[in-house]
C-alpha cells in the first residue's frame, strides 16, 4: 500500500493517450467512456496508465526517502490529527475508534482520554481483503447507539470514491451479520433510525431520488418513502437529487434541486422538516 500507486482518471487530461496506443478500441465520445468503471476496457486503461505513474513516481531520488517517512507515520503508536479536527480519534458515544493501516479498532473513550494506547481491533480489512480478492477501505461507520455493537460500515472497493457496499457488523462478536442491513455496491447513504429500520438513499448509478424508511427483513423496493425528489429538478450529471447526512444527534436532507440550489431539511419523526 505504500508504493507510490496512483489511480490516475485524469490523467488523459494532462498527457493525452490515444485509445490505439493502449491497444483499446477507438471512440468518438473522448472518454466518455471511461464511465463504465468496472469494464475491461477502462480498467487495462487504469492499469496503464497505474503503470505509468508507477514508473515516473518511483524512479524519483526522493521516493525512497518519502515511503518511509509514510510507513514510519502510519505505523506509529502516536497520533496526529488532521488539520481542522479537534481529536485524533473519532468518538461515537462509548468508544472511541481509530483507522489506521487497514485496521479499524477502538477503545472506551474514558481510557482514550486518560490516554492509554490499549485500542480493540475490531476489524481487519487487509485479511478481508485477502478473503475476498478486492482492495477494501472503509468509507464510514455508524454505530447503534447505546451500545455502539451493531454497526453500518459503507465499504470502498477498488479505490471507488462515491459508490460503497453496505454490510452491517457486530462489533461484539466482530463477524458481519449475514441476514442485517446488506446492499451491493451503489450511491447510498444510510443511518440507522432504530435497532430494526434505517433510513437510507440508494441508487446504482448516479444520484438516488428519495430517502426511504427500510425496515429489517424488507425488500429496499417495498420500503416506506420519506421523501421524493421532484421529477422536473436536474441536479448536475453525477451529484445526488437527494442526501442523509448525520450532524451530532440530527439527521439532516439535502434536496440539490439544481447545482447551486439545494434545500435542506431536518428528518424528525419520520418527516422531513424544511429549514
Amino acid at each position: 500500500m505504500f508504493g507510490a500507486v496512483v489511480m490516475l482518471a485524469a490523467t488523459a487530461c494532462m498527457h493525452p493517450v490515444s485509445t490505439g496506443d493502449l491497444g483499446l478500441p477507438p471512440t468518438d465520445a473522448g472518454y466518455l467512456w471511461l464511465e463504465e468503471l468496472r469494464s475491461d476496457t477502462v480498467l487495462r486503461w487504469a492499469d496503464a496508465h497505474t503503470t505509468r505513474a508507477r514508473e515516473h513516481l518511483t524512479s524519483r531520488a526522493v521516493h525512497d526517502s518519502l515511503v518511509a517517512e509514510l510507513r514510519a507515520a502510519t505505523e506509529s503508536s502516536r497520533f496526529v490529527p488532521h488539520s481542522g479536527v479537534p481529536a485524533p480519534a473519532i468518538r461515537t458515544g462509548a468508544w472511541a475508534n481509530r483507522f489506521a493501516g487497514g485496521i479499524w479498532m477502538r477503545q472506551p473513550v474514558e481510557r482514550f482520554e486518560r490516554g492509554d494506547n490499549a485500542w480493540e481491533r475490531v476489524l481487519d480489512l487487509d485479511s478481508l481483503s485477502r478473503a475476498e480478492h478486492a482492495r477494501f477501505d472503509i468509507a464510514s461507520v455508524e454505530c447503534l447507539p447505546p451500545s455502539r455493537e451493531r454497526c453500518l460500515v459503507l465499504l470502498s472497493s477498488g479505490g471507488a470514491s462515491r459508490t460503497f457496499e453496505v454490510r452491517e457488523y457486530d462489533a461484539a462478536a466482530r463477524m458481519f451479520v449475514t441476514d442485517g442491513f446488506n446492499l451491493e455496491p451503489g450511491y447510498t447513504s444510510i443511518f440507522w433510525r432504530d435497532s430494526t429500520s434505517v433510513y437510507i438513499t440508494s441508487s446504482p448509478m448516479s444520484g438516488s431520488d428519495d430517502v426511504r424508511i427500510w425496515r429489517r427483513g424488507q425488500r429496499l423496493e417495498d420500503a416506506q418513502i420519506l421523501f421524493v425528489a421532484d421529477p422536473r429538478d436536474s441536479p448536475s450529471r453525477g451529484d445526488q437529487g437527494v442526501a442523509i447526512a448525520r450532524h451530532g444527534e440530527e439527521l439532516l436532507l439535502a434536496h440539490s434541486r439544481h447545482q447551486y440550489d439545494i434545500e435542506y431539511f431536518l428528518v424528525q419523526d419520520d418527516e422531513a422538516v424544511r429549514l
